[in-house]
């Protein structure tokens, strides 16, 4: 089904003639017709570019598809230095055409009327329908908005508003002289404007039109759809119109009348329509209770039914041409200026190689003439746009020539801007103490002209210097100052930011409550100023804080709104984002097949888009599904990607975070040679960072492979330091995990009195700082010290305070590791029934979740338990299955002990063919990984079966094989034990014999 077609069923004829209340939007293209005859916007437009640009662009800027009239406008104002003098023209003609007419009898109607047009026309219309000049009430400035925010009131009062919502010079009712609001405003809807990131109506302005919208149609005239951001952007937002009526004019379109209604359709491929169908179709897919129309037809022709006085329209037509007018009235640039404004057209186009063709004109001109401001503004721009295209070296090489040349001849305007691109360079390099040096520089320039609007931007590259350095309360106090300054010139898309990065903060602090009231507050204002973008990563920021309060569903609806927005943008580096954050959700709540795919859409993308650092980010995240899992192989493979990626890229942080992921492995895995090497190289890197909070946590890690070796001074100097490190930057859960480890230290040395102290110390930290995970986590190794010690009620009691936060938690992880430890508990207590009933738990729990190393630990004890029932049936179902999972997860140690235990089993039942089978597969595993210790242990078991059976040559032949290896490994305890078998064979002979 199309998501446009014909209506039917409306009438937009009967609707003007109706009681129905309406809404009108009128806009340049009102003003065209006779006698009225002001230029289109595109004829404006073409004008002020021969105007102003070099002849030798003109043609080639003529023919730029994304150039907005409001930003050509803004440069040319700010280049030739007047107060949009040019602009005057569109207050000369005096004559309101058809149009006018009708919408002055639609206001008499009592119908609301809003411009967005510079002239009087609308004014003088109302004046000749026989409107007394005291009724009219034009609103033009933000006091006029608050004055008369009500047009019901006004009508119930006789007076007749006409709202003005791009200003105008002057209101020509009163005679109040309103530039100052006409410039405010052009210089706000110029500002920096592109269809994703819109910084259009004030949003007192936009809120307005959406307020007297309400419950009405509203009507739009004059408008083409194809360069009306502004107004565009206002109507996506606007959730209560009845009716969206666009009269699209069609000049030649006689009095034939078209409707056409649009469908919220998700699936349609917008690249294919115009863009005002697009537009339209956006605005109904965001809004899909508004009927959405299109009405193609010759306005003045639609209009004229509703118009019988035309005797009221000026037989004189107005006649003064606009390029005429321009060339009397300006004065024309000269050909530096003219170079510079065509400059400003490129680069605010994103035409960079034009952009750069201009300065380079304007450089070779002023060295020639001797200009050397130009050549100094030449000199900045070029490395302005060098910065953008992320060329740093040339960008500060043209940054410090400009700088030098405006030194010289004492220059200052353009020295603050110098300062601050020589700042942003540094700061991208991660030169974070030049970068605010540089940054100073430029606030201390910027104190001779007083530009609040630089300064505040000046005060937020600050807090983002000090938030790349983790120095948050330095950066909060420059992100207030910037807020104040914000409010103070009504700056909201400036504002917007400053409280996102506030937000950003107080994320990083963890201090959700605080970080979610400054990201609500930058939602709303993005909102108002439909800045899709920063709404979008708003939105993502909640995400992932609502997911991290243990609200994971509105987490994950935060970030799917997110995504649905970059999608709708085609921002493809936003999305990825969105299916980060997503894959994380999933990733924390267990469901790893969810998050992969995810994981696996970004790296794709990250791939097609050749971004490195991205492919670095997702790699890093397969791997750690894939580690989560236990199957280590596969995460290996991805996070030796990553580590590439990041390397390439020079990304410290992300290089040390897979560095630290990799050793974990290898701990696991008992490769503690492997793993300290890892640790240790991602030290080095948290010391030249100057990273003391990670430092101290990796030693923590390092700490604990000597631990797994038994290495007990090397492990106790490790954690040591760590809580010093900790104690220095004052990091109370740091405190607590090195607390937690030197109690680890002391259990494994079974000094219960010492380890039973640090937990508990461990155990108030955490307390006060409400971390329940890390609560339970000590609960239950409190509880092993009890059960070590044969304490086994209180073990209990420890345990299932602990399983009842890890339930609370909705933490599978924990849940598995005490019901573990309730399983051993009750084992210990020889309650074997309700001891597997628990283990049974913790698999099916372990199978939900995908970690399957957790759910192989269970099965071998369920096994150990049947076995020791002399149910080998039953315990020979859980080894076998045991046996996949470490074959799976490439578990070698693992295999050969589960093997070993097969075989043994099957040894102890006579049943010698199976045994010798497992026994041969377990020597085949140990020889692969080097285990000559356990090979020769084998060997030595495989000869007690041939022994069994009389066969002593064979049994010989083993127990020898066995010895040779003990020499080998100067095993002394072994080979006592193979000397001794040996010697029962001689002892067998010598009796038969």
């Amino acid at each position: 089904m199309s998501s446009i077609k014909k209506s039917k069923s409306f009438n937009v004829t009967k609707l003007f003639e109706s009681d129905e209340k309406l809404t009108f939007l009128v806009g340049a293209g009102a003003s065209v017709e006779a006698p009225s005859q002001l230029p289109s916007t595109s004829d404006t437009m073409e004008a002020l570019i021969k105007l102003s640009c070099a002849n030798s662009e003109i043609e080639t800027i003529l023919k730029l598809q994304n150039l907005r009239f409001e930003v050509l406008v803004g440069i040319i104002h700010k280049s030739i230095e007047d107060d949009f003098r040019f602009l005057n023209f569109f207050t000369k003609s005096d004559k309101p055409n058809l149009e006018h007419f009708v919408l002055a009898e639609m206001i008499k109607k009592g119908h609301f009327i809003i411009t967005s047009n510079f002239d009087f026309l609308l004014e003088y219309a109302l004046l000749q329908s026989n409107v007394p000049k005291k009724k009219i009430i034009p609103v033009i400035t933000k006091k006029d908005y608050e004055k008369f925010s009500d047009p019901e009131k006004l009508y119930k009062n006789g007076k007749i508003p006409v709202y003005k919502i791009h200003s105008s010079h002057r209101n020509i009712i009163t005679g109040e002289d309103t530039r100052t609001s006409f410039i405010n405003t052009l210089k706000l809807i110029g500002l920096n404007q592109t269809e994703r990131n819109i910084v259009q109506l004030e949003p007192y302005k936009a809120q307005f039109l959406d307020k007297i919208s309400n419950d009405r149609s509203l009507i739009i005239i004059g408008y083409s759809g194809k360069n009306d951001f502004d107004i565009l952007s206002t109507l996506k937002i606007m959730k209560k119109l009845k009716n969206l009526i666009w009269i699209n004019h069609i000049s030649d379109g006689g009095s034939k009348e078209d409707l056409y209604e649009f469908d919220a359709q998700k699936s349609i491929d917008l690249k294919n329509l115009d863009k005002l169908d697009q537009y339209l179709l956006e605005i109904k897919q965001l809004n899909g209770s508004v009927n959405v129309f299109r009405l193609n037809v010759n306005t003045s022709k639609f209009l004229e039914k509703f118009f019988k006085e035309k005797e009221k329209l000026s037989k004189d037509k107005f006649s003064i041409d606009l390029m005429e007018w321009l060339k009397t009235n300006i004065d024309e640039p000269n050909e530096l200026t003219k170079l510079f404004i065509s400059y400003k057209i490129y680069f605010e186009t994103k035409n960079y190689t034009d952009a750069l063709r201009c300065l380079e004109r304007i450089f070779r001109i002023s060295e020639d003439s001797g200009k050397t401001k130009w050549k100094a503004i030449a000199l900045m721009e070029m490395g302005i746009i060098n910065y953008i295209q992320l060329n740093y070296s040339d960008a500060l090489d043209w940054l410090r020539k400009s700088l030098q040349i405006q030194l010289k001849i004492k220059a200052f305007p353009q020295r603050t801007l110098i300062f601050k691109y020589i700042a942003l360079i540094l700061q991208a390099q991660k030169n974070y103490s030049e970068a605010l040096q540089n940054f100073e520089f430029a606030l201390k320039e910027n104190e001779r002209f007083k530009d609040l609007y630089e300064k505040s931007k000046l005060y937020k590259h600050i807090g983002i210097n000090y938030q790349y350095q983790e120095k948050y309360q330095d950066a909060l106090k420059y992100f207030e100052v910037a807020i104040k300054i914000n409010v103070k010139l009504e700056n909201y898309s400036e504002k917007a930011i400053n409280y996102k990065q506030t937000g950003k903060i107080y994320y990083s602090k963890k201090s959700f409550s605080e970080a979610l009231k400054f990201f609500n507050e930058a939602l709303k204002l993005n909102e108002q100023l439909d800045n899709l973008e920063d709404k979008a990563e708003i939105l993502n920021l909640l995400g992932c804080i609502f997911h991290e309060m243990g609200d994971s569903l509105n987490g994950l609806d935060k970030c799917n709104e997110a995504l649905r927005i970059y999608d709708r943008l085609k921002n493809y580096e936003g999305k990825l984002d969105s299916l980060n954050y997503l894959g994380i959700i999933y990733r924390d709540q267990w469901n790893y097949i969810k998050a992969l795919d995810y994981f696996e859409d970004g790296f794709q993308i990250a791939e097609n888009l050749g971004n490195l650092e991205l492919k670095a980010i997702f790699s890093n995240q397969i791997g750690t599904i894939f580690q989560n899992q236990d199957k280590y192989s596969e995460a290996l493979k991805w996070f030796d990607d990553s580590l590439k990626f990041f390397d390439q890229e020079g990304d410290l942080k992300g290089k040390v975070d897979v560095l630290k992921k990799i050793g974990i492995i290898h701990k696991e895995q008992k490769m503690y040679p492997k793993a300290l090497r890892r640790f240790e190289k991602a030290l080095e890197i948290f010391e030249r960072l100057e990273d003391l909070n990670s430092k101290a946590s990796t030693l923590n890690v390092i700490g604990q492979i000597y631990l797994d070796q038994r290495k007990f001074l090397e492990s106790l100097r490790n954690f040591q330091e760590a809580l010093e490190i900790y104690g220095e930057t004052e990091n109370l859960e740091g405190n607590a995990d090195s607390l937690k480890n030197i109690g680890n230290f002391y259990a494994e040395q079974a000094n219960f009195k010492e380890a039973l102290s640090r937990y508990k110390n461990a155990l108030e930290i955490v307390n006060k700082l409400g971390i329940k995970g890390k609560i339970a986590e000590l609960l239950n190794k409190i509880g092993s010290i009890f059960q070590d010690q044969g304490v086994y009620s209180q073990a209990m009691e420890k345990f299932e305070e602990a399983l009842e936060i890890f339930n609370q938690e909705n933490n599978m992880e924990g849940r598995i590791d005490s019901l573990h430890l309730i399983g051993v508990n009750y084992h210990y207590l020889g309650q074997d029934n309700e001891a597997l009933k628990v283990f049974e738990e913790a698999v099916q729990i372990a199978e939900q979740i995908g970690n399957l190393h957790k759910k192989a630990l269970c099965l071998n004890i369920i096994g150990n338990i049947f076995r020791e029932k002399w149910d080998y049936v039953e315990a020979l179902k859980r080894y076998e299955e045991a046996l996949l999972i470490a074959d799976e997860l490439d578990n070698f140690d693992e295999q050969i002990q589960i093997l070993i235990i097969i075989s043994k089993i099957y040894q102890a039942q006579k049943h010698y063919p199976e045994a010798l089978r497992h026994y041969n597969e377990a020597i085949y595993v140990s020889e692969s990984i080097g285990n000559l210790e356990t090979k020769a242990d084998i060997f030595t078991s495989i000869g007690d079966i041939y022994f069994d059976e009389d066969n002593f040559p064979e049994a010989l032949k083993m127990y020898e094989e066995a010895l040779k290896i003990d020499d080998q490994l100067g095993n002394t305890k072994g080979k006592a034990q193979r000397l001794l078998c040996i010697g029962n064979v001689f002892l067998v002979h010598k009796k038969y014999n």
